[in-house]
């Protein structure tokens, strides 16, 4: 079974997640907002792979990391897509995944993993990045190169962090056709407006 045939589905809070590198073009179009849909990885014509997320937004990135970590110890994934993760909370201790994610990262190539807190007065042992996750897209982004031209994108979770990520990644290239998101709850009226 080669990595286009493989599929990892996931059932997390109530909807389905699906998983899979290398995916044919079909299945990277049934992406979508809804929790009806699937959150696919896929690389229509790119291998990287740009995650962005809050909290629990991990869920569907986690996958990501442990099937293709797996993978590269069964010599199934050559490593030929990276992950670039950009995973944030208020404080550390919501960061479920900090510790398996760090280790993965350390031991492969191909996943780069910036946990960052945004309330580090809440959180005095914390000596990792600072600030809120939407708030370091651009650093990172021009730290590893990407843009719309050779990445995909994959937001994940709070819907004020998706919509200002996905304004941030609009200016530099990432559109409806290589930027996937899954909000958590849609915001009340009031709440968008204020947001904005």
């Amino acid at each position: 079974m080669n990595k286009i045939q493989k599929w990892v589905i996931l059932i997390f809070a109530g909807f389905g997640l699906l998983a899979a590198v290398g995916a044919p073009r079909a299945a990277a179009q049934s992406a979508g907002k809804s929790g009806d849909e699937f959150f696919v990885i896929s690389s229509i014509d790119r291998n990287k792979h740009l995650l962005i997320c809050t909290v629990t937004g991990v869920a569907p990135f986690v996958s990501y990391a442990r099937t293709l970590y797996r993978d590269w110890q069964d010599g199934t994934f050559a490593g030929d897509h990276t992950l670039y993760l950009l995973n944030g909370a208020s404080r550390s201790w919501e960061l479920g995944y900090v510790r398996d994610l760090q280790q993965i990262a350390a031991a492969v190539p191909w996943l780069k993993y910036i946990p960052t807190v945004s309330r580090p007065w809440d959180d005095a042992d914390w000596r990792g990045e600072v600030g809120r996750v939407d708030d370091l897209v651009r650093k990172y982004t021009d730290m590893w190169g990407l843009s719309g031209e050779n990445a995909l994108g994959y937001l994940c979770g709070h819907p004020g962090m998706v919509e200002h990520s996905k304004n941030i990644l609009g200016r530099i290239g990432f559109g409806r056709e290589n930027l996937k998101e899954e909000i958590y709850w849609i915001p009340t009226k009031q709440a968008a407006v204020a947001a904005s």
